[in-house]
Formats: C-alpha cells, structure tokens, sequence
C-alpha cells in the first residue's frame, strides 16, 4: 500500500486547488484505487485541504494533486498527530461532568476525589474549567488507570455536551 497525502483538484480540469480555485467543483486526484482515510481537519478553514489516503502500491501516483508519497511510519505519526491537534484543549465544567457520566466514571472520579487531599477536592469542586494539560487531569488518569487516548477521547466528549 501506498500512503498519500493530496488535495483536491477541479472536476473537470484536474487543476489543483492550490494552483487555482475548483470552478468546477472538487474532486481527488486520478488515482486508481485511492481511499481517503482522513483529513487535516485541524487546519480548517483552508482554501487547500489536505487529505490522506493510501492506494495500491502498483498504482500511478505522481499525479496533480498528490502533494506527497509518505512512508507508513511517517504517515501513521501525522494521523495521530492530527487527532492529538483535535483534541480541546478546555471544556466547562459541565461538559466536564456529563462526559463523565456517560463513560460511567463520574463516581469513580467522585469516589478518588473524596479519598484525595482537601486541596484537590477544592481545585476538582470549585474548578469552573478543566484543561486538558493540567496536572489534576493527570493525576485521576492515573488513579482511574486511563491512558492518555482515554483522557483525550473524554475531552473530545466533553466538547460535545
């Protein structure tokens, strides 16, 4: 398998939108087999989007609007970088709470801070916001045995309440 990164091209010219608008209309670039598999979505918005797709290893590839042929390692790097980039970087306290409660570990989490230090009780009840980065979010990771795809797929949650 080849892995890609491209943009789109105009329909019917093949021009690609980093050279000139798609007047008319979008596509992917011409190349047999190509999958789309995710996108630099954390750049929007752009007048050139960046996609990433992979396509036979036989297949032609040096074509208008492929922008790169990326080894596997490489490729699989900027995808998890590009999902580490979506996640919040802060929610509310609300959203905080009900992504909690609907993974079910709102009284895990409640049941950790009760048994923690009066300062961390306060900074956990009294918190308006709650960021990603901050070390309390490390720290019940830790107790509640989460890994950090566990804690980001929460903030991405919380985004949504």
């Amino acid at each position: 398998m080849k892995h890609l990164k491209f943009t789109y091209v105009d329909a019917v010219t093949g021009v690609p939108v980093t050279d000139a608008p798609a007047a008319n209309g979008p596509a992917f670039p011409d190349v047999e087999g190509l999958e789309f598999v995710w996108a630099r979505e954390s750049q929007y918005p752009t007048d050139a989007p960046e996609f990433f797709g992979i396509c036979p290893d036989d297949s032609f590839a040096l074509v208008p609007g492929v922008i790169d042929v990326i080894g596997q390692a490489d490729w699989e790097q900027m995808q998890r970088d590009e999902m580490r980039a979506r996640v919040p970087k802060v929610v509310s306290r609300a959203q905080f709470i009900l992504a909690l409660l609907e993974l079910g570990l709102l009284d895990d989490v409640e049941a950790a801070i009760a048994q923690a230090d009066r300062a961390t009780q306060i900074n956990y009840q009294e918190r308006l916001e709650f960021e990603r980065g901050y070390p309390l979010i490390a720290t019940m990771a830790a107790v509640l045995g989460k890994t950090d795809a566990e804690i980001d797929a929460l903030f991405m949650l919380a985004a949504t309440k």
